[in-house]
């Protein structure tokens, strides 16, 4: 979901070798270097700003940045982003009250990458232990 490998002490593609299955990069505002890396773009399959897919018959949005409605937002479909990570600034607070709306920070993520229902798992934990932090 973007700033992939932001603020990496290796080149980009040691972290993209050791990471197993098809890669898709859905670019972020950190992700300039990685984009100029021909050996490292070798790795991922696509490449998008925005992208629309379906996965176990959900359809989900997948942008960098969290959007406040999204294509099918009245209906069912997901939003997955990033961009905010683990932040609890004013996107989060927004974010947090949009049921289809879902962080897929790694930070919140375990740093591993997570199936559909993880994600939705980890997106109410953390929504739950920031709010009681308060």
């Amino acid at each position: 979901m973007g700033d992939f490998a932001y603020k990496n002490e290796k080149p980009f593609s040691w972290y993209l070798k050791t990471l197993t299955g098809e890669k898709h990069l859905i670019v972020g505002n950190h992700d300039k270097k990685l984009l100029k890396d021909e050996q490292a773009m070798g790795y991922f399959a696509s490449v998008e700003y925005q992208l629309e897919i379906t996965d176990n018959q959900k359809h989900i949005v997948l942008s960098h940045f969290p959007l406040a409605e999204w294509s099918g937002f009245f209906g069912d479909v997901y939003q997955i982003y990033g961009h905010i990570h683990n932040r609890t600034d004013g996107a989060f607070a927004y974010m947090k009250n949009l049921d289809r709306a879902l962080n897929a920070g790694a930070c919140i993520n375990n740093y591993t990458p997570v199936s559909f229902l993880e994600l939705v798992t980890n997106n109410q934990i953390f929504r739950r232990n920031r709010d009681s932090a308060r």
